[in-house]
C-alpha cells in the first residue's frame, strides 16, 4: 500500500506527526508493504529547518525516515521563504516542485492524504 501525505499548513504538522507515529507503528506490527512519502510545500516548508525550534519535529521526522518514509521538501516553497537546501534535516529529499511530486506519485498508485 502506497500513501502520500501532503503539507501546506504549519498547523497541520501535529497531525501529521500524529499520523506519521501511527503508520511506523503499522508498517512495524500490521502492514510491512507500507510506502510512505511526505510531500512539504508552502509554509509548512519552514519547519523542516534544522534549528532548536523544530526539534521535536525532527525526531518524530527522522523516526519516519529510520522506518523507511521519504520526506520530500519543494525547491519552490524553500525558494519563497528563501531557505536554502543545506539548512532543512539532513534527511529531507528536495524535489523541484512539490506539486509535481504529489502528481506523479499519484500516477504511481499513492493515495494522496491531506490531515
Amino acid at each position: 500500500m502506497k500513501i502520500l501525505l501532503h503539507i501546506d499548513q504549519t498547523e497541520r504538522w501535529s497531525a501529521v506527526q500524529g499520523n506519521l507515529i501511527n503508520l511506523a507503528n503499522a508498517k512495524q506490527n500490521l502492514r510491512p508493504d507500507l510506502d510512505i512519502e511526505v510531500v512539504v510545500t508552502g509554509e509548512a516548508i519552514q519547519q523542516l529547518v534544522d534549528n532548536d525550534d523544530n526539534r521535536a519535529l525532527k525526531e518524530t521526522l527522522k523516526k519516519a525516515t529510520d522506518a523507511g518514509f521519504v520526506i520530500a521538501g519543494c525547491n519552490n516553497s524553500l525558494n519563497r521563504f528563501k531557505i536554502a537546501p543545506e539548512d532543512l534535516f539532513s534527511f529531507v529529499r528536495v524535489v523541484p516542485a512539490g506539486l509535481i511530486e504529489v502528481a506523479e506519485k499519484e500516477n504511481e498508485g499513492f493515495a494522496y492524504v491531506k490531515p
